[in-house]
């Protein structure tokens, strides 16, 4: 499951920053806010000292919510505009005379009229059920600049926890937060919360439920510390005072400075604390500790997956499928008409772009890593980090980072940048020869792609005779075909092009394992739906049907009352429910050595799964044809998988318990013979690729 971290929410005059390089902390905006809220009614009040910078002039100029009656200490409160599609007003303090400092008291009730975020999540929320405000909601005055630090000191209601960044300090009723760190924003979260903590070396580690459960706090706060040390290696020092997990009734996975806002049911998943919790970790340096200059690209998310979500599966030996699946997910979601340049992805808002913003930037960090070396690329890490923390950065700043410490120009990684489209190649002419004291290997490689050419090195191993371990070795791609020999004392056995998918690249479709992201991800997708069913479960299918039309805008829905000969021949296509009338003709579509789909049960592998205790989702095993069947008999189980198989999309087949939906199987099948592998003797030789060291270790 991919979390879905920092969503940044962008209006029309929620315009990102331009790019500000201060040379003294002092001369940036501070706040010290005393903040009182009011659950039952939904109101705020606050009072704010603000420091202005020193080049201010006489008419500061900020944003507030609308619905807040302002007044300030000194000075004359101008309005300057209404802007009622963001619910802001826009004001103008006007001084007789300079000033660096004045206050402003404000209080009203915050409410933006339903809209929400993403996942369902309110853009900002008072209530007796918690509290959650950031920049989005304009609950401070917001003068569109970093914020060099600020205090925070909150009246608690009773029974409530109140979280924002820095360290923290209570006073009887009052919870003070406090930074001296540059800041781009300021949020104010607070609930009935239960407050589990722990020191780390100084650093308060903190898991905010709502519900009195410590044996979900510790699995947390067994693996926190270590994975911020991780990090703080690999990197440099962690640069806030605490990490705080808290629990959100909604179903989020956002990263904030030195905390995470994980969904209720996302924070109980048992794997999330070693998968997606170091991201969430990661993302105090890059993103909240060196933030993002959006309009020059968003690298954050990238680097990120790449040094959190690739790290782990690379600790564990398999890095190689997780980016086979990264570019899975680009082939399925991006390739087709939907890729955008790199450097213009700003957020995840739909399937393509986090293919390109996560899988494809990715990719391009772990091309530069394969080209510096782990030695270089730790040291680019930390001197981009040493040099740019609490600025705004871009992609090229990140790039220009990495080129400095590798001594030479990497321009032409501007292209991955700069351009849509991904290089497709392919192997041709492969044949070995006897030659002077041994033999001869030699093949081409051609870019396939209807787009201009790429330069990039390419890995390839080859296998020779009388050796275990291929060698693995690289050569320099730049036109349409390069040639490339090399002789060898010992007779070649075995070549494979790229085989630990190192290089971004658009996958041929035989390196791709039958997925649902193949039907999730096509121009047009069909469900079909049994009309021979009890009336919820019908409607049930009509519901997942609609919600994944919202998801994907590829969906076309039809009975099966209709013939399958009215579809396309290729169209790929949902048989939905164990009594579908088109199962008849294409049940064995489903099965082969490893599975079999029967009346009212399925096999995998030895094992029987019955139609009456499981849910069982399948891909076609024997057809060119797209097929996925879904084999589930209740609303509440057809409701979940509705769900969760958007988040299991680089799978092939899947089991779920009927009642409580919880999975228990998952697995990727596999793909047919790579175009890319050449066997040159009459025996198949396995190929086993040289072990890696890894980046970091705990």
């Amino acid at each position: 499951m991919l979390i879905k971290i920092r969503i940044i929410t962008l209006s029309l005059v929620l315009i990102a920053f331009t790019r500000i390089v201060v040379a003294d902390d002092n001369a940036w905006l501070a706040h010290k806010l005393n903040v009182v809220l009011f659950p039952q009614s939904g109101e705020i009040q606050v009072t704010d000292q603000i420091t202005l910078p020193d080049e201010t002039r006489t008419s500061p100029e900020f944003f507030l919510f609308g619905s807040l009656e302002a007044e300030v200490s000194q000075g004359e409160l101008q309005l300057i505009t209404d802007i009622p599609q963001s619910g802001l007003k826009q004001y103008r303090v006007r001084f007789t005379e300079p000033t660096r400092k004045f206050t402003i008291s404000y209080s009203g009730k915050i409410n933006h009229h339903g809209s929400t975020r993403m996942d369902g999540m309110p853009s900002a929320h008072i209530g007796e059920d918690g509290a959650y405000l950031d920049n989005v909601s304009a609950w401070y005055p917001d003068f569109r600049q970093p914020i060099s630090k600020f205090v925070l000191d909150v009246k608690t209601p009773a029974g409530w926890q109140v979280i924002s960044q820095g360290k923290r300090e209570v006073f009887r009723d009052t919870v003070r937060w406090t930074t001296i760190r540059p800041q781009d924003e300021i949020y104010l979260i607070g609930g009935p919360f239960k407050r589990y903590t722990q020191d780390h070396r100084g650093i308060d580690l903190s898991v905010y439920l709502l519900n009195d459960e410590p044996a979900l706090a510790e699995q947390y706060l067994a693996v926190m510390g270590r994975q911020i040390d991780l990090y703080s290696r690999l990197i440099g020092e962690y640069p806030y005072e605490k990490f705080a997990v808290l629990e959100n009734r909604w179903q989020t996975g956002y990263g904030m400075p030195s905390f995470t806002l994980l969904g209720s049911r996302v924070i109980r998943l048992p794997f999330i604390p070693y998968t997606s919790l170091p991201h969430e970790i990661l993302h105090n340096w890059w993103g909240n500790g060196v933030w993002v200059d959006y309009q020059r690209g968003n690298w954050s998310e990238g680097l990120t997956a790449y040094l959190a979500d690739h790290l782990m599966k690379e600790r564990k030996g398999s890095g190689s499928e997780y980016r086979r699946k990264a570019l899975e997910r680009y082939a399925n979601f991006a390739a087709e008409q939907r890729d955008f340049p790199l450097i213009e992805f700003r957020a995840r808002h739909d399937e393509a772009s986090q293919a390109v913003g996560y899988s494809k930037s990715l990719m391009l960090f772990h091309m530069l890593r394969q080209e510096l070396g782990d030695e270089d690329f730790r040291q680019a890490l930390q001197e981009f980090w040493q040099e740019w923390q609490f600025k705004q950065a871009g992609f090229e700043d990140l790039l220009n980072s990495f080129s400095r410490t590798a001594g030479r120009g990497l321009d032409r990684y501007l292209a991955l940048l700069t351009r849509p489209g991904a290089p497709a190649i392919q192997l041709n002419k492969a044949e070995v020869s006897e030659a002077d004291n041994g033999f001869r290997l030699k093949f081409t490689i051609g870019q396939t792609q209807s787009d201009p050419e790429f330069k990039f090195k390419l890995p390839v191993a080859v296998t020779i005779e009388g050796e275990q371990t291929a060698r693995l070795l690289k050569i320099s791609i730049g036109g349409r075909n390069t040639r490339q020999q090399w002789d060898f004392s010992a007779r070649p056995v075995r070549l494979d092009v790229d085989p630990a998918f190192d290089v971004f690249r658009l996958l041929d479709n035989r390196e791709r394992p039958p997925s649902l992201g193949q039907l999730f991800g096509a121009s047009r997708q069909w469900l079909v739906l049994p009309t021979k069913v009890l009336q919820d479960e019908r409607q049930a299918w009509k519901k997942l049907a609609e919600a994944w039309k919202q998801r994907y805008g590829n969906v076309t829905v039809i009975d099966d009352s209709e013939a399958s000969a009215s579809l396309p021949l290729e169209a790929p296509v949902w048989l939905l429910g164990w009594n579908n009338a088109w199962l008849q003709e294409l049940r064995s579509s489903f099965s082969d050595a490893e599975q079999q789909l029967l009346d009212d049960h399925a096999s995998i592998k030895g094992t029987s799964y019955s139609a009456d205790t499981n849910s069982i989702v399948l891909m076609s095993v024997r057809s060119e044809q797209k097929l996925a069947f879904i084999g589930a008999n209740t609303a509440d189980a057809i409701n979940a998988l509705a769900r969760k198989l958007t988040h299991y999309s680089s799978f092939g087949r899947m089991v779920f318990e009927r009642d409580t939906q919880k999975n228990i199987l998952r697995e990727s099948l596999t793909a047919a013979d790579s175009p890319l592998s050449v066997n040159f003797s009459a025996t198949e030789i396995p190929l086993k690729l040289p072990v890696r060291p890894q980046l970091a270790e705990e």
